[in-house]
């Protein structure tokens, strides 16, 4: 599940309280600064209906005049007007990264690349640099920048998303992982085996911790760097590699031989 970064707002309700006390003084500015303090706490629809309602009620009291009510209001119209170009914006972003995929699919790397890049540029204004979705499209750019031949720029980009993954998911999650080994192939063809080596020895020890040593996947990572290292010309570390590749086929091995006798004896009355 992802994690969302949190901001305190002590501070903020301390501020609004301070506000209020300035109303109830009967200083005629303190409600625009209430509206204000309301609008950044995010307080929802519900909450922001109750602080017009509460104006209303001080121009009733004669606390405030109907000018500085109406100042006010024009603020939170103006809010609202913002947050709905803001909806409207991701939702275009969202549009465009599936426009990319299709792209993608085509082979019109470069369309899909502009897209990508424009969906990334807002998901990361509108919806913070560590959004789940801007790290998403990184990872699209990557893939069509490989695809394109344009390796540096690919490398930026799973730099980039395994950095937002690390924290919005947590880095034994799956979106990390396959980050991790798409850095590590990236690596790998581009002959770069110091590099690839570190991405795959992080994604090998995650995927122990997580999906276990018997997993298809953790196998196919152990493979890589057998290969990494026999290029590298070190037969000390392939060799170990490929022991444990050898160890781990034995035990599966042995285990459904286990299995199999288990599931074959008669059953006792």
């Amino acid at each position: 599940m992802p994690k969302t970064v949190a901001h305190s707002n002590g501070g903020l309700v301390a501020q609004i309280w301070g506000h209020i006390k300035g109303v109830l003084n009967g200083h005629p500015g303190a409600i625009t600064a209430v509206a204000c303090s309301l609008i950044v706490l995010r307080m929802g629809q519900t909450s922001r209906f109750f602080g017009i309602l509460l104006l209303y009620f001080l121009v009733y009291w004669r606390i405030l005049g109907t000018s500085t009510v109406q100042k006010a209001l024009a603020i939170l119209k103006n809010v609202h007007r913002r947050e709905q170009t803001k909806e409207n914006s991701l939702k275009y972003a969202e549009k465009a990264s599936e426009l990319g995929d299709l792209q993608a699919g085509l082979g019109a790397y470069d369309k899909a690349e502009h897209l990508y890049l424009e969906a990334a540029e807002i998901f990361k204004l509108l919806a913070g640099e560590y959004d789940p979705k801007y790290a998403e499209c990184l990872v699209s750019l990557a893939s069509v920048c490989v695809q394109s031949g344009q390796q540096p720029k690919a490398e930026q980009a799973y730099l980039k998303a395994k950095a937002i993954q690390a924290v919005a998911f947590g880095k034994e999650s799956k979106e990390y992982q396959e980050t991790l080994d798409s850095l590590g192939s990236l690596h790998h063809k581009a002959g770069a085996y110091a590099k690839a080596e570190t991405m795959y020895l992080e994604l090998k020890a995650t995927q122990a911790s997580t999906i276990g040593v018997h997993d298809e996947l953790y196998i196919s990572t152990v493979r890589h760097l057998v290969d990494i290292y026999k290029k590298q010309g070190d037969g000390k570390k392939a060799s170990a590699m490929e022991k444990e590749i050898a160890d781990n086929a034995d035990q599966r091995s042995m285990e459904k031989e286990a299995a199999d006798n288990a599931n074959q004896r008669p059953k006792s009355e």
